[in-house]
Protein backbone atom coordinates (compact mmCIF):
# COMPACT_ATOMS: atom_id res chain seq x y z
CA UNK A 1 0.00 0.00 0.00
CA UNK A 2 2.92 2.21 0.25
CA UNK A 3 3.29 2.73 -3.93
CA UNK A 4 -0.28 3.45 -4.16
CA UNK A 5 0.02 6.04 -0.91
CA UNK A 6 2.84 7.99 -2.95
CA UNK A 7 0.89 7.34 -6.51
CA UNK A 8 -1.88 9.38 -4.29
CA UNK A 9 0.35 11.97 -2.99
CA UNK A 10 1.82 12.60 -6.78
CA UNK A 11 -1.86 13.50 -7.85
CA UNK A 12 -1.56 10.65 -10.15
CA UNK A 13 -5.50 9.64 -8.87
CA UNK A 14 -6.48 13.07 -10.65
CA UNK A 15 -5.03 12.27 -13.82
CA UNK A 16 -7.58 10.88 -16.70
CA UNK A 17 -4.89 10.30 -19.15
CA UNK A 18 -2.27 7.84 -19.28
CA UNK A 19 0.35 8.20 -16.26
CA UNK A 20 3.52 9.67 -18.01
CA UNK A 21 5.63 7.21 -16.70
CA UNK A 22 3.93 4.36 -18.38
CA UNK A 23 4.38 6.48 -21.70
CA UNK A 24 8.02 6.15 -21.22
CA UNK A 25 8.03 2.70 -21.14
CA UNK A 26 8.26 -0.17 -23.76
CA UNK A 27 4.26 -1.43 -25.26
CA UNK A 28 4.80 -4.72 -23.40
CA UNK A 29 5.95 -3.06 -20.04
CA UNK A 30 3.55 -0.19 -20.46
CA UNK A 31 0.76 -2.35 -21.05
CA UNK A 32 1.68 -4.53 -17.52
CA UNK A 33 1.74 -1.18 -15.65
CA UNK A 34 -1.66 -0.15 -16.60
CA UNK A 35 -2.79 -3.16 -15.96
CA UNK A 36 -1.49 -3.24 -12.44
CA UNK A 37 -2.70 -0.22 -12.11
CA UNK A 38 -5.68 -0.66 -13.36
CA UNK A 39 -6.19 -3.76 -11.12
CA UNK A 40 -4.89 -1.58 -7.90
CA UNK A 41 -7.52 0.84 -8.39
CA UNK A 42 -10.54 -1.10 -9.16
CA UNK A 43 -9.62 -3.77 -5.97
CA UNK A 44 -9.38 -0.76 -3.76
CA UNK A 45 -13.28 0.52 -4.77
CA UNK A 46 -14.39 -2.97 -3.59
CA UNK A 47 -12.63 -2.84 -0.45
CA UNK A 48 -14.94 -1.18 1.91
CA UNK A 49 -12.02 -0.52 4.47
CA UNK A 50 -9.37 0.82 2.35
CA UNK A 51 -8.94 4.41 3.72
CA UNK A 52 -7.99 5.22 -0.42
CA UNK A 53 -11.66 4.21 -1.35
CA UNK A 54 -12.81 7.05 -2.02
CA UNK A 55 -10.14 8.67 -3.96
CA UNK A 56 -10.26 5.37 -6.28
CA UNK A 57 -13.89 5.73 -6.53
CA UNK A 58 -13.01 9.20 -8.47
CA UNK A 59 -10.03 7.70 -10.73
CA UNK A 60 -12.76 5.15 -11.64
CA UNK A 61 -15.32 7.27 -12.46
CA UNK A 62 -13.18 9.01 -15.18
CA UNK A 63 -10.44 6.74 -16.25
CA UNK A 64 -12.31 3.37 -16.16
CA UNK A 65 -16.04 3.92 -17.24
CA UNK A 66 -16.15 0.48 -18.42
CA UNK A 67 -15.17 -1.30 -15.44
CA UNK A 68 -18.10 -3.37 -13.68
CA UNK A 69 -18.71 -1.84 -10.54
CA UNK A 70 -22.16 -2.94 -10.51
CA UNK A 71 -21.62 -4.69 -7.26
CA UNK A 72 -20.48 -2.04 -4.86
CA UNK A 73 -23.04 0.35 -5.79
CA UNK A 74 -25.37 -2.34 -5.05
CA UNK A 75 -23.84 -3.03 -1.33
CA UNK A 76 -23.33 0.59 -0.89
CA UNK A 77 -27.51 1.81 -1.72
CA UNK A 78 -29.03 -1.51 -0.03
CA UNK A 79 -27.07 -1.52 3.00
CA UNK A 80 -28.46 -1.52 6.42
CA UNK A 81 -27.62 -0.19 8.77
CA UNK A 82 -27.20 2.22 6.28
CA UNK A 83 -23.12 3.62 5.69
CA UNK A 84 -21.49 6.47 5.52
CA UNK A 85 -22.93 9.43 3.42
CA UNK A 86 -20.10 9.69 1.59
CA UNK A 87 -20.49 6.30 0.70
CA UNK A 88 -23.67 7.10 -1.08
CA UNK A 89 -22.22 10.30 -2.98
CA UNK A 90 -19.30 7.97 -4.47
CA UNK A 91 -21.40 5.34 -5.18
CA UNK A 92 -24.00 7.95 -7.20
CA UNK A 93 -20.82 9.20 -9.06
CA UNK A 94 -20.39 5.30 -10.44
CA UNK A 95 -23.93 5.02 -11.25
CA UNK A 96 -24.09 6.66 -14.96
CA UNK A 97 -20.97 4.08 -15.97
CA UNK A 98 -23.28 1.13 -14.47
CA UNK A 99 -24.20 -1.73 -16.79
CA UNK A 100 -27.46 -1.92 -14.15
CA UNK A 101 -30.37 -0.98 -16.26
CA UNK A 102 -32.32 2.59 -15.62
CA UNK A 103 -35.14 0.64 -13.80
CA UNK A 104 -33.08 -1.12 -11.60
CA UNK A 105 -30.89 2.05 -10.91
CA UNK A 106 -34.36 4.01 -9.98
CA UNK A 107 -35.85 0.97 -7.93
CA UNK A 108 -31.87 1.08 -5.99
CA UNK A 109 -31.89 4.79 -5.35
CA UNK A 110 -35.64 4.80 -4.59
CA UNK A 111 -35.91 2.39 -1.72
CA UNK A 112 -32.33 4.00 -0.62
CA UNK A 113 -34.29 7.35 -0.26
CA UNK A 114 -36.77 5.74 1.77
CA UNK A 115 -34.20 4.46 3.75
CA UNK A 116 -32.69 7.60 4.73
CA UNK A 117 -35.49 9.62 5.53
CA UNK A 118 -37.07 7.09 7.41
CA UNK A 119 -34.05 7.45 10.01
CA UNK A 120 -34.05 10.14 12.85
CA UNK A 121 -33.34 12.97 11.08
CA UNK A 122 -29.26 14.52 10.91
CA UNK A 123 -27.38 16.72 8.86
CA UNK A 124 -25.83 13.69 7.37
CA UNK A 125 -29.26 12.57 6.30
CA UNK A 126 -30.31 15.42 4.63
CA UNK A 127 -27.01 15.71 2.83
CA UNK A 128 -27.52 12.22 1.41
CA UNK A 129 -31.45 12.90 1.05
CA UNK A 130 -30.49 15.71 -1.21
CA UNK A 131 -27.77 13.79 -3.16
CA UNK A 132 -30.11 11.25 -3.70
CA UNK A 133 -33.18 13.56 -4.82
CA UNK A 134 -30.92 15.30 -6.79
CA UNK A 135 -29.71 12.23 -8.67
CA UNK A 136 -33.24 11.07 -9.36
CA UNK A 137 -34.70 14.33 -10.72
CA UNK A 138 -32.31 14.31 -13.88
CA UNK A 139 -34.50 11.18 -14.47
CA UNK A 140 -38.09 12.38 -14.93
CA UNK A 141 -39.39 9.70 -17.03
CA UNK A 142 -37.65 6.52 -15.16
CA UNK A 143 -38.67 8.32 -11.86
CA UNK A 144 -42.21 8.18 -13.14
CA UNK A 145 -42.13 4.50 -13.82
CA UNK A 146 -40.33 3.69 -10.35
CA UNK A 147 -42.80 5.24 -8.20
CA UNK A 148 -45.90 4.51 -10.06
CA UNK A 149 -46.61 1.05 -8.51
CA UNK A 150 -45.38 2.31 -4.70
CA UNK A 151 -48.14 5.11 -5.03
CA UNK A 152 -51.00 2.03 -4.97
CA UNK A 153 -49.52 1.08 -1.17
CA UNK A 154 -51.38 1.68 1.66
CA UNK A 155 -48.86 3.28 3.61
CA UNK A 156 -46.90 5.55 0.99
CA UNK A 157 -43.58 7.40 2.25
CA UNK A 158 -44.13 11.22 2.19
CA UNK A 159 -40.80 11.61 0.16
CA UNK A 160 -42.56 9.76 -2.88
CA UNK A 161 -45.34 11.88 -2.86
CA UNK A 162 -43.20 14.83 -2.85
CA UNK A 163 -40.91 13.61 -5.34
CA UNK A 164 -43.42 12.91 -8.08
CA UNK A 165 -43.53 16.41 -8.38
CA UNK A 166 -40.47 16.64 -10.23
CA UNK A 167 -41.76 13.91 -12.66
CA UNK A 168 -42.26 16.90 -14.97
CA UNK A 169 -44.80 15.63 -17.78
CA UNK A 170 -43.95 12.17 -17.66
CA UNK A 171 -45.79 12.27 -14.19
CA UNK A 172 -49.31 12.20 -15.98
CA UNK A 173 -49.83 8.49 -14.93
CA UNK A 174 -49.10 9.19 -11.41
CA UNK A 175 -52.08 11.99 -11.56
CA UNK A 176 -55.50 9.11 -10.39
CA UNK A 177 -53.23 7.96 -7.91
CA UNK A 178 -52.53 11.57 -6.45
CA UNK A 179 -55.60 12.80 -6.31
CA UNK A 180 -56.99 9.87 -4.45
CA UNK A 181 -54.10 11.03 -1.70
CA UNK A 182 -55.23 14.59 -1.77
CA UNK A 183 -58.97 13.03 -1.11
CA UNK A 184 -57.71 11.64 2.26
CA UNK A 185 -57.75 13.21 5.94
CA UNK A 186 -54.26 12.75 6.28
CA UNK A 187 -53.55 16.59 5.94
CA UNK A 188 -49.42 16.36 5.37
CA UNK A 189 -49.68 14.10 3.10
CA UNK A 190 -52.90 15.76 1.20
CA UNK A 191 -50.60 18.58 0.79
CA UNK A 192 -47.68 16.60 -0.58
CA UNK A 193 -49.67 14.81 -2.93
CA UNK A 194 -51.85 17.73 -4.23
CA UNK A 195 -48.66 19.82 -4.61
CA UNK A 196 -47.26 17.21 -6.82
CA UNK A 197 -50.51 16.89 -8.43
CA UNK A 198 -50.16 20.48 -9.40
CA UNK A 199 -46.45 20.28 -10.69
CA UNK A 200 -47.52 17.92 -13.13
CA UNK A 201 -50.52 19.51 -14.70
CA UNK A 202 -48.45 22.27 -15.24
CA UNK A 203 -45.34 20.52 -16.62
CA UNK A 204 -47.97 18.64 -18.84
CA UNK A 205 -49.66 22.14 -20.03
CA UNK A 206 -46.71 23.73 -20.81
CA UNK A 207 -45.26 20.61 -22.94
CA UNK A 208 -48.48 21.02 -25.02
CA UNK A 209 -47.77 24.71 -25.38
CA UNK A 210 -44.16 23.81 -26.56
CA UNK A 211 -45.45 21.38 -28.76
CA UNK A 212 -48.43 23.46 -30.31
CA UNK A 213 -45.71 26.46 -30.86
CA UNK A 214 -43.49 23.73 -32.71
CA UNK A 215 -45.77 22.91 -34.83
CA UNK A 216 -46.89 26.54 -35.49
CA UNK A 217 -43.19 27.46 -36.13
CA UNK A 218 -42.74 26.06 -39.71
CA UNK A 219 -45.91 27.34 -41.17
CA UNK A 220 -44.83 30.78 -40.00
CA UNK A 221 -41.57 30.28 -42.16
CA UNK A 222 -43.57 29.01 -44.98
CA UNK A 223 -45.50 32.04 -44.75
CA UNK A 224 -42.40 34.13 -44.82
CA UNK A 225 -40.84 32.23 -47.72
CA UNK A 226 -44.55 32.88 -49.80
CA UNK A 227 -44.28 36.94 -48.50
CA UNK A 228 -40.46 36.90 -50.19
CA UNK A 229 -41.31 35.50 -53.17
CA UNK A 230 -44.86 37.40 -54.16
CA UNK A 231 -42.57 40.50 -52.99
CA UNK A 232 -39.80 39.36 -55.04
CA UNK A 233 -42.08 39.17 -58.51
CA UNK A 234 -43.09 42.85 -57.61
CA UNK A 235 -39.69 44.51 -56.27
CA UNK A 236 -38.54 46.48 -59.39
CA UNK A 237 -36.02 47.85 -57.53
CA UNK A 238 -34.53 44.61 -55.56
CA UNK A 239 -34.45 46.12 -52.13
CA UNK A 240 -36.82 42.96 -50.75
CA UNK A 241 -39.54 45.23 -49.71
CA UNK A 242 -42.60 46.95 -51.76
CA UNK A 243 -43.41 50.76 -52.20
CA UNK A 244 -47.12 51.61 -52.95
CA UNK A 245 -45.90 52.31 -56.75
CA UNK A 246 -44.73 48.26 -56.49
CA UNK A 247 -48.22 47.06 -54.48
CA UNK A 248 -50.53 48.93 -57.38
CA UNK A 249 -49.76 46.46 -59.67
CA UNK A 250 -50.79 43.35 -57.55
CA UNK A 251 -54.54 41.97 -58.04
CA UNK A 252 -55.54 42.32 -54.48
CA UNK A 253 -53.72 45.58 -52.46
CA UNK A 254 -51.53 44.79 -49.32
CA UNK A 255 -51.55 48.40 -48.37
CA UNK A 256 -53.03 46.83 -44.63
CA UNK A 257 -49.44 45.18 -44.35
CA UNK A 258 -47.48 48.66 -44.23
CA UNK A 259 -48.17 48.47 -40.55
CA UNK A 260 -45.48 51.22 -39.58
CA UNK A 261 -46.69 53.77 -41.94
CA UNK A 262 -43.50 54.51 -43.78
CA UNK A 263 -44.99 53.29 -47.26
CA UNK A 264 -43.01 50.51 -47.23
CA UNK A 265 -43.81 46.40 -47.13
CA UNK A 266 -41.33 44.21 -45.82
CA UNK A 267 -40.60 40.80 -45.82
CA UNK A 268 -42.14 40.11 -42.34
CA UNK A 269 -44.90 42.74 -42.24
CA UNK A 270 -46.40 40.60 -45.62
CA UNK A 271 -45.91 37.19 -43.85
CA UNK A 272 -47.99 38.79 -40.67
CA UNK A 273 -50.48 40.54 -43.11
CA UNK A 274 -50.95 37.27 -44.51
CA UNK A 275 -51.58 35.55 -41.51
CA UNK A 276 -53.72 37.72 -39.90
CA UNK A 277 -56.30 37.41 -43.30
CA UNK A 278 -55.48 33.57 -42.83
CA UNK A 279 -56.65 34.17 -38.83
CA UNK A 280 -59.91 36.53 -39.82
CA UNK A 281 -61.01 33.87 -42.44
CA UNK A 282 -61.03 30.76 -39.57
CA UNK A 283 -63.26 32.54 -36.83
CA UNK A 284 -65.56 33.71 -40.24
Amino acid sequence: MKTFAILLSLGVFVCVETPAFVHAQEPDVAESIEARYRNLILNTVEDPNSDLRYHAIDVAARRYPDADLDACIRRTLTSDPLIDSQDVSHALRLLPNSKMTSQEQTRLLLDALVRWTSETQTRTNGVVIRDLTDFLKQRPAGLSRGIAPRLKQDDIPRVLLSLAGYTQQHGQPLLDDLLKVAETSDVLRKALALNSATSVIRAIEDSVAKQQQSKAAPASERLREYARKIISRYDANGDEALTASEWDKMLMSPAAADTDGDGKITVEEYAEFLANRSAARGTD
